[in-house]
């Protein structure tokens, strides 16, 4: 059998929005030029624009389908085909997500798993293959969230060695290992608290690239207060609180541990599980988990945010194209 035939075709978003400041840098990377506007289409790989190059490696592992590209129609509507279809969205990291999971339902019924991958990244078409067998193998998931194993000798991460790093332990090992994010994501809409989800991930986008301590006070301060929030309303009602346990403890006890340089990938899909997943959900499906994968796969999370990283990874810069789209 053919893998169209025996796996559901997943919907995949590529988030194309521009990054209107550009990223902002750590400490220590004043010699890094942060790149601003759609890179997708800025950033050149052989002459072709890096979102065509994205499009055709997603097509090539034949389990994405249909594909979207979420940003305004002047920029891509030269990469829509009858199975590249647009969402039209040019505001905030957190509104074009929302924007995606609102178009991208099916008769008011979201997919049972939608896939997110950013439009800066080029992947490799054996780490991608890799990677997408990963999630095969474990679907359907409430999530599938993949952290890339930094490998030892670790120039070779090139222009991209400034990213932060995090530290995990495979599954059965004590030892943990450096890991950057993947940038491919998939998750199962209906099963999510889809309103905290959208903020959640809004407030890490704008903390992106600092450190685990930065983001978690950032997070805190962002968020606490409309949580809490929710659950006085939901206490007037005399309704249980939901917030004041599963998502704020297990959440900042998630942190800790990641901070502490103990956690496993088993362990930290039990919190984003408990975090980010309906009650009932945990309840109907006890033995369905999130996944959080440890792979060799360093393409899918080397997003290019400098003109340094541009070079290295995608080749070239069309800086007369960026001042025209950004």
């Amino acid at each position: 059998m053919t893998i169209s035939q025996t796996v559901p075709r997943i919907p995949l978003v590529i988030l194309g929005g521009r990054d209107r400041r550009g990223s902002e840098l750590p400490d220590g990377t004043q010699d890094r030029h942060a790149l601003q506007g759609y890179k997708g289409v800025v950033l050149k790989v052989g002459g072709r624009p890096l979102i065509q190059v994205l499009i055709d490696r997603l097509r090539a592992v034949e389990v994405f389908s249909p594909i979207y590209i979420a940003g305004p129609r002047h920029v891509y509507q030269d990469f829509l085909t009858d199975n590249v279809r647009l969402i039209e969205t040019d505001g905030s990291f957190g509104a074009n997500l929302r924007a995606c999971v609102e178009a991208t339902r099916v008769d008011g019924e979201y997919s049972e798993q939608l896939g997110f991958v950013t439009c800066d990244i080029l992947p490799d078409p054996v780490e991608l293959r890799h990677a997408v067998d990963d999630l095969i193998e474990h679907s359907p998931v409430d999530f599938w969230m993949p952290q890339i194993r930094v490998p030892d000798e670790e120039t070779s991460l090139g222009t991209s060695d400034w990213k932060p790093r995090y530290r995990l332990a495979p599954p059965g090992s004590g030892t943990a290992v450096p890991v950057l994010p993947g940038h491919l994501l998939v998750a199962a809409p209906s099963v999510l608290r889809m309103e905290f989800a959208l903020q959640f991930l809004d407030q890490l986008y704008e903390t992106r690239n600092r450190s685990l301590a930065y983001r978690r006070a950032a997070l805190t301060k962002a968020l606490l207060g409309s949580l809490l929030a929710q659950d006085l309303r939901l206490l007037m009602r005399l309704k249980p609180p939901i917030n004041l346990f599963d998502v704020v403890f297990w959440s900042l006890f998630a942190v800790a541990r990641l901070m502490s340089g103990r956690a496993t990938t088993t362990q930290m899909a039990r919190y984003i599980r408990r975090v980010f997943v309906v009650r009932s959900q945990r309840r109907r499906h006890g033995d369905r988990r999130g996944r959080v994968p440890l792979l060799d796969a360093l393409s899918l999370a080397r997003d290019i945010d400098t003109l340094e990283e541009a070079r290295e990874v995608a080749g070239e810069v069309a800086l007369m194209e960026a001042e025209s789209v950004s």
